[in-house]
């Protein structure tokens, strides 16, 4: 027997309450699609550091994004029932999202791509970035730069500097 335990009582452990929990104890279907979104954004932020060439103050508020969202997932699923936060775990991997475009195109934007697409192919019928000496502002103007843009031809150098044309192909 321990010396001067005699007069010790147990400590009644109250289970760890997370005060910042969600008052929700069940989600909707709504709901589930938000926190799923919560977890998306969790999960890509620190994925987008390397593709997007993110470096200094912009790598640090990339991965404080994430962390955010994270702590808010937590937040979130500690408020639920037992049965709701196995619902929600299994939602997030049965889910994903996709970037999806919100409307139709109409005729003038038809006409307006068919354009571009026509200037596009002229342009690489004559070998044009190849043979390309434009310089500042004429970069800025040309017409192929602004259609390849426009129609979301991936471009050849990222990190380009300005005045230069991230489509000029360098032999």
């Amino acid at each position: 027997m321990l010396i001067g335990a005699q007069n010790v009582k147990p400590i009644k452990q109250e289970p760890k309450i997370n005060p910042n929990a969600g008052t929700l104890r069940y989600f909707n279907a709504k709901n589930k699609q938000n926190f799923t979104t919560v977890a998306f954004i969790s999960r890509v932020m620190r994925d987008i550091i390397e593709p997007l060439h993110l470096e200094k103050e912009n790598k640090k508020m990339a991965n404080m994004c994430a962390t955010l969202a994270h702590k808010l997932m937590v937040n979130l699923v500690d408020g639920l029932d037992e049965d709701a936060k196995r619902e929600i775990v299994r939602a997030i991997g049965r889910y994903d999202i996709e970037i999806v475009q919100k409307g139709t195109i109409d005729d003038a934007e038809i006409r307006e791509q068919e354009g571009y697409l026509s200037t596009l192919a002229e342009h690489a019928l004559q070998g044009s970035c190849l043979s390309c000496t434009k310089e500042g502002d004429d970069i800025e103007n040309c017409e192929l730069r602004v259609a390849m843009i426009y129609v979301e031809v991936p471009v050849f150098d990222e990190t380009c500097p300005s005045g230069r044309c991230p489509y000029k192909v360098e032999c």
